[in-house]
């Protein structure tokens, strides 16, 4: 029997947010990860509509295919940085959530392999006319990256010793060193084509010469820089996620978007 016009179409379940940590016992371990991190996480997924999973892969690629199978995530917040102690893996994971076919925050597998290999990556920036630090920079300073079609750079940090402890100041660069951080930081998104987030190195020299010491792809966004960064950001690390998420969930297909559109908030 046909349904009626009139008959109330069943409800649509909720996006599926699956996120992917590793912290295997007795191996490296994203030490900046702290159980109230991982709350947070889950409380600001869930209050953005998806209805959200965490799973520890704790080196172990078959609980990769069974979360994947289990839970058929929307979008996957992949926050693997390493497998079996090398930042290796994290590529490697990249690609098997490829293959399965799920979209995943971070950059491609290739790009993150080439961000592990700082000579390759001197080498893109070098030929696209790009300042390379010459080892005399006295200052070190942090660009954080999100977007895709859009880069929002985030506030500037710089590395200090704050009572012999290293830490993460916020806006101590002079608006001209900052707009040149934040110009070169776009450039290099472009070169290496990254995308949804990343972490850029500058060093500054006593001059105002800013150059490029390194770029990391696969962001620790519970990390010192990144964190910093985020709490200067307008909704601070809940709204960081939050964007974060959504860079995720506008890369489905037209298709899905149309049975998973993306959570209002």
């Amino acid at each position: 029997m046909e349904k009626s016009e009139s008959e109330p179409c069943p409800p649509r379940k909720p996006p599926v947010a699956l996120a992917l940590i590793n912290r295997p016992e007795g191996g490296p371990r994203t030490l900046s990860l702290e159980p109230a991190d991982l709350r947070l996480l889950k409380q600001v997924l869930n209050w953005a509509g998806y209805h959200t999973f965490l799973v520890d892969i704790d080196d172990d690629v078959d609980r990769i295919n069974d979360a994947v199978v289990l839970y058929k995530p929307t979008v996957i917040i992949n926050l693997v940085e390493h497998m079996f102690g090398s930042a290796r893996g994290a590529p490697a994971v990249a690609g098997m959530l490829d293959l399965f076919g799920y979209v995943y925050t971070g950059s491609e597998p290739s790009v993150l392999l080439d961000c592990l290999d700082w000579g390759k990556v001197q080498i893109l920036l070098e030929h696209a006319g790009l300042p390379l630090c010459n080892g005399r920079g006295t200052r070190r300073l942090h660009a954080c990256l999100l977007g895709n079609d859009e880069v929002e750079v985030l506030p500037i940090g710089e590395s200090v010793l704050l009572e012999g402890e290293p830490a993460v100041e916020q806006d101590t660069a002079e608006p001209a060193v900052r707009h040149r951080i934040e110009h070169l930081s776009r450039q290099v998104w472009d070169v290496l084509g990254l995308r949804d987030v990343a972490q850029i190195d500058f060093a500054v020299s006593q001059a105002g010469r800013v150059s490029i010491t390194g770029v990391t792809a696969a962001v620790d966004i519970f990390g010192m820089v990144f964190r910093s960064a985020a709490a200067g950001r307008e909704g601070g690390m809940p709204g960081t996620i939050v964007r974060l998420s959504r860079l995720c969930h506008e890369r489905l297909p037209s298709e899905e978007l149309l049975t998973h559109p993306l959570p209002s908030v």
